[in-house]
């Protein structure tokens, strides 16, 4: 259980570049190319999640976290995962995490494509 959302967000953050990879190799096992050209962008609302993930000096805040959790970093100086604000009201994955109201809801909708 996490104690902070920075935290939080950055556990989900690792998930998300493990499936993200997973789906990388899936990808390149279906349409062999020599090297994928470019990183896959992880979109994240929680700036001190993208900072812990990108700069191993928060690390004296961060030993209990495990070393599956720190993988991240590998991923980013390897150019495979990219880790991008935005802003939480843009972040249009809150639609399937959160009760929204009506006109964030339509916009969630209309972000996913459907009428």
């Amino acid at each position: 259980m996490a104690l902070s959302t920075c935290k939080a967000e950055y556990r989900a953050q690792t998930q998300a570049s493990k499936e993200a990879i997973w789906l990388r190799q899936l990808l390149q096992n279906l349409i062999p190319l020599e090297q994928t050209p470019y990183a896959t962008i992880i979109y994240c609302d929680n700036q001190g999640a993208i900072a812990l993930a990108k700069d191993p000096k928060y690390h004296s805040r961060t030993k209990y976290i495990g070393v599956e959790q720190h993988w991240i970093r590998e991923k980013i100086q390897n150019e495979e995962i990219e880790l991008q604000y935005i802003e939480t009201k843009k972040q249009v994955a809150d639609g399937l995490t959160k009760p929204l109201p009506k006109d964030a809801f339509v916009l969630f909708r209309s972000a996913l494509g459907l009428e």
